[in-house]
């Protein structure tokens, strides 16, 4: 386990054969080469998980000025073939995040070759961090509004046949305006794009049920996930903004039995009505529905909780 912080700009000394491959996958059309304009702040991570950490750093710009950024770099440990699994997720998340733009969708500035070993993405850096630390800061926000938000970016990537994959508290941030902007597009999908995995890999206190292998007088392969996972998901992060209060009974396992999915559904009476309203709660309920067909669509949803919301905070 590494004890101090590693330098700005440091590198792995491993050399990945594979890694050579996918360099020629980020030069691209769309996808901003940022090599020389990138320097790594010394210290540890600001965040992680999965196989990748963020560090802080800053953006020389074209005209002068420097800008903070957020600095995704993968973990890659030997020669494992993990590690080449991991570079294709980092390959897929490149071909959906430069193919997307919205207000509540984290903006990706493009990838870094001279920074380690293999290619980093950059992306804005926001001191208010995810969504959770902010209300834990700010806890008189606006809290439908950030619901609002966080609908929207996924209404969008909905639109646009882009499945997130892995929606939950630390994938969305806020920015500066206080919006919320999903980020974390490596789990996320082009529907009916060959290539892109069909397996689920996300995080198991959001996932649909469906998603679960179920156990009963036959074991059910887990399928995959779809726009109706998303909701299930986004419908369990509604609930944690309003509430501020984690997925609650979740399974710790990719598996479960059939007679407890009815258990995984949050309870009316564990949230009290002055902190989710009945109309927000009846919306949130349909999106958590075990029968995927029942749950609404993200454009039912964002119309649901209303397009524009009563306000945005702003902090500065």
């Amino acid at each position: 386990m590494r004890t101090t912080p590693p330098a700005s700009g440091y590198e792995i000394p491993i050399r990945f054969p594979f890694a050579d491959d996918f360099q020629s996958v980020f030069v691209q059309d769309g996808v901003h080469q940022l090599d020389g304009r990138v320097i790594q702040e010394v210290g540890f991570p600001i965040a992680g998980g999965g196989n990748a950490n963020i560090y802080r750093g800053t953006l020389k710009r074209s005209d002068g000025r420097r800008t903070p950024v957020a600095i995704k770099l993968l973990r890659l440990i030997g020669d494992s073939s993990r590690n080449e699994v991991t570079l294709r997720r980092m390959d897929r998340e490149v071909r959906v995040w430069s193919q997307i733009a919205h207000p509540n969708l984290l903006p990706f500035l493009g990838v870094c070759n001279d920074l380690a070993q293999w290619p980093v993405l950059v992306s804005p850096f926001y001191e208010f961090g995810n969504v959770g630390d902010y209300l834990t800061k700010f806890p008189e926000v606006d809290r439908n509004a950030l619901t609002v938000g966080a609908a929207s970016g996924l209404e969008y990537l909905h639109d646009h046949d882009v499945i997130h994959g892995d929606l939950k508290v630390q994938n969305v941030l806020v920015n500066a305006r206080g919006r919320a902007v999903i980020c974390d597009f490596g789990l996320s999908k082009i529907i009916d794009e060959r290539g892109f995995t069909s397996s689920c890999a996300g995080t198991l206190a959001y996932m649909a049920p469906e998603l679960f292998t179920i156990i009963d007088h036959t074991t059910q392969v887990a399928s995959r996930t779809t726009k109706a996972t998303d909701v299930y998901s986004f419908g369990l992060l509604g609930l944690e903004i309003y509430s501020s209060q984690p997925p609650q009974r979740r399974p710790r396992r990719p598996f479960i039995l059939q007679e407890v999915l009815a258990e995984m559904q949050p309870q009316r009476e564990e949230v009290p009505a002055d902190i989710v309203p009945p109309r927000i709660w009846d919306l949130l309920e349909r999106c958590w529905a075990l029968d995927p067909e029942l749950r609404p669509s993200m454009t039912r949803v964002v119309e649901s909780l209303g397009k524009s919301p009563s306000r945005w905070t702003w902090f500065g």
